[in-house]
């Protein structure tokens, strides 16, 4: 921040090529990615967590209509969860038995508390164990279909805030779930809603 500099820390063993069968140009993986997979290009919206005490970055489903590999075209190679260990600068992908549907303009963070990513978005909560990387659904559930939410931990209440997003295509007009903001507890797992934000939050964060 100070120098107003980005340093990139990996590039992913994918490229873009034109043109594409699905889209203007495809996305697909060079040679390097066969001996060292790494995840494909994406759009993330809001599914990215950096772990401080685990030095890592994850990353969870996204979109990429161009994606094209192994017979598989658009955002299908999206539907996955990825690490980036900061130490090593190296991919690993998430082999969990459950998976959060990929589902666009979801949002997640990581809890400190409980060492598991928090993942939400179209009524659904999704936790994941970073540790024994297995996703599973939530106890909490999202009363409403909410799309273009923020997930944030909230460190002096130890708890997750997740607000905004709502009806697909609605963005920043009221009643329509763009003003809403709930404090999940990450152990207990138990949702709250709290007072509605001023203004609309849309694929933003509550830092």
């Amino acid at each position: 921040p100070a120098s107003l500099k980005l340093t990139p820390l990996r590039f992913t063993n994918w490229t873009r090529q034109v043109p594409g069968r699905n889209y203007k140009y495809k996305t697909v993986p060079r040679d390097e990615n066969v001996k060292e997979p790494t995840p494909c290009d994406r759009h993330v919206y809001a599914a990215f967590a950096y772990a401080a005490d685990l030095d890592a970055v994850l990353i969870t489903n996204g979109a990429n209509r161009g994606a094209e590999a192994d017979g598989k075209i658009g955002h299908v190679l999206c539907a996955d969860t990825w690490r980036l260990d900061l130490a090593t600068r190296k991919w690993s992908r998430v082999e969990s038995k459950e998976h959060p549907p990929s589902q666009h303009e979801s949002a997640m963070d990581y809890c400190p508390a409980t060492k598991a990513v928090v993942y939400a978005g179209h009524q659904a909560i999704w936790m994941l164990d970073v540790a024994a990387g297995q996703w599973r659904r939530s106890k909490a559930r999202l009363p409403e279909g909410h799309m273009g939410l923020g997930v944030t931990w909230d460190a002096p209440r130890g708890r997750m805030l997740i607000a905004g997003g709502g009806a697909y295509g609605k963005s920043g007009k009221k009643g329509q779930g763009f003003e809403m903001v709930y404090a999940l507890d990450p152990k207990g797992e138990t949702l709250k809603r709290l007072a509605d934000c001023p203004t609309a939050i849309y694929l933003s964060s509550l830092v």
